[in-house]
């Protein structure tokens, strides 16, 4: 069996609603499967630390959103990838030179 557990924004906490059995509040997204999970011990699921839980956060881009990408020393994400696959295209252009001609 399993269960589908919606994790909402409550200010700085998550409430997790495990349906058909009952809801609590988690601190973080880490504490998110424990809370379900003692939840369903509460309700006196038998299976509740190994069963299937899926897990549906509509409020986690937006907590992403508040928090803010962490910063990086390295620039912009656009320019950094941009460099990466610079220097793949240029690695895959002398390894085909050099089987070409060698």
């Amino acid at each position: 069996m399993s269960y589908v557990v919606v994790g909402t924004r409550d200010g700085d906490d998550w409430r997790i609603d495990v349906q058909g059995v009952g809801a609590a509040t988690a601190s973080g997204l880490g504490q998110i499967e424990a809370a379900a999970r003692d939840v369903l011990r509460a309700h006196g699921v038998a299976d509740a630390d190994t069963v299937d839980l899926q897990l549906l956060l509509p409020d986690f881009e937006v907590d992403l959103d508040q928090r803010g990408v962490p910063k990086h020393p390295f620039g912009p994400v656009e320019l950094v990838s941009s460099v990466i696959a610079l220097v793949v295209v240029i690695g895959a252009i002398v390894f085909v030179l050099g089987r070409a001609l060698g």
